[in-house]
């Protein structure tokens, strides 16, 4: 049950900022006893929404995923914040795990619903919100605007309603009050629906939400584990109706490779030495690893403990198209080409995706022998290098 005495606590905590639940520098300012309490009601929804997922036999098509909350230090930056749970179809990755049928415990109450995706306005992170512009749209095609799917969810809307409890609302986004900008924005399913498919821009959200605010908890404890199982009751066949088919899977992974990345790579003549297959001139491979030939890397690195330092999995994510800018220093360069080159040398394309080379007779490994780079020689005779072609390599004018 969630009382009003729960939603007080997620008012007494409102503005406090990071680290509120404490640090290893900072002492808590959330208090132990109401540390129990987050945790209490926390458990206490994720709990809900995994029995009624598999009691009523929803466990091969929706999974739960619950923010990330601990029971010592919070939520990201050790801080109070909302608490939330949500029913997400299996193998939706495609739609970053959209939509979702959810409830959210705050200061401002209780809320049950129906996201069809979460608004841009409710997080920051930018590469998301680029993926969403892409992936909403296939969402919004899939919902329904007439049909046995809008018949039955105005049904089960509509009896859902009476005089002792709040009423469903069409919303521009979760997270609202009646006093919200956006609030019953719509009248009706067909309508919100309807809007969100003719959005130019889409940027995210539209919710069909119950919202049981601070006066109603008040006079009567919301049983989470009732609203919960008729939310799923209401949605679930909408859910169901949304998830990714083959087309969207399709569609997302094109649009994902049409995506060109930046790369920089930093090359040292000084540091490192003249490195022969660096400037093109290595005794047996010739300039096939000069700068703006290839990018190579080990493929693991190993503390002196033994313990392995995952640096280079990034070699794993570059992909042809790509671009690569080359930064070098040293004079060695100078003397072999004749040329004063700025930092930045030149920029390449990337021909072809990693491959891993795990022969070192293909490889210059005689040039980091020496002490400076034992690590990485110890490294690459183990488990070998990441190596990427280029091509395309256009040179910066010297300045």
């Amino acid at each position: 049950m969630i009382t009003i005495d729960h939603i007080n606590l997620f008012n007494k905590y409102l503005k406090v900022g990071k680290y509120a639940f404490g640090s290893p520098t900072q002492n808590p300012i959330v208090s132990d006893k109401d540390k129990e309490i987050y945790w209490e009601i926390y458990q206490n929804l994720l709990q809900s929404f995994q029995s009624i997922i598999k009691d009523q036999g929803f466990s091969d098509k929706f999974y739960v995923k619950a923010v990330s909350h601990n029971k010592d230090s919070g939520i990201r930056g050790h801080r109070p914040k909302d608490l939330w749970c949500a029913i997400r179809n299996i193998n939706s990755k495609a739609f970053n795990e959209l939509p979702q049928i959810y409830a959210i415990v705050s200061h401002r109450g209780f809320e049950v619903g129906f996201a069809v995706s979460i608004a841009e306005t409710d997080y920051s992170n930018k590469n998301l919100k680029e993926q969403n512009r892409n992936i909403i749209p296939l969402i919004h095609e899939k919902l329904p605007t007439e049909g046995q799917i809008i018949n039955r969810l105005n049904e089960l809307l509509g009896n859902d309603n009476s005089v002792d409890r709040p009423n469903w609302c069409f919303n521009e986004k979760t997270r609202l009050i009646d006093s919200d900008k956006g609030f019953a924005k719509y009248n009706n399913v067909k309508q919100l629906f309807s809007d969100l498919k003719d959005q130019d821009v889409c940027t995210g959200g539209g919710a069909i939400s119950l919202t049981f605010n601070r006066d109603y908890i008040s006079n009567k404890p919301i049983d989470i584990a009732y609203e919960i199982k008729n939310a799923l009751n209401i949605f679930s066949e909408i859910l169901i109706e949304c998830s990714p088919n083959k087309k969207a899977n399709i569609m997302i992974k094109n649009n994902d490779n049409n995506k060109i990345n930046f790369w920089v790579e930093k090359t040292s003549f000084i540091d490192n030495g003249p490195r022969p297959s660096r400037l093109g001139t290595h005794h047996k491979f010739g300039s096939d690893f000069k700068v703006g030939a290839k990018l190579w890397s080990p493929t693991k690195l190993y503390n002196k403990n033994g313990s392995e330092i995952k640096l280079y999995e990034k070699m794993k994510e570059v992909r042809p198209g790509d671009l690569v800018f080359h930064m070098i220093k040293g004079k060695a360069w100078d003397k072999v080409y004749n040329e004063t080159l700025p930092g930045l040398m030149g920029i390449s394309v990337v021909k072809n995706k990693y491959k891993l080379e795990k022969n070192i007779n293909n490889f210059p490994i005689d040039e980091y022998s020496g002490q400076k780079n034992l690590n990485k020689y110890n490294s690459i005779k183990k488990d070998g290098v990441f190596i990427v072609d280029l091509e395309g390599l256009k040179l910066v004018s010297p300045i």
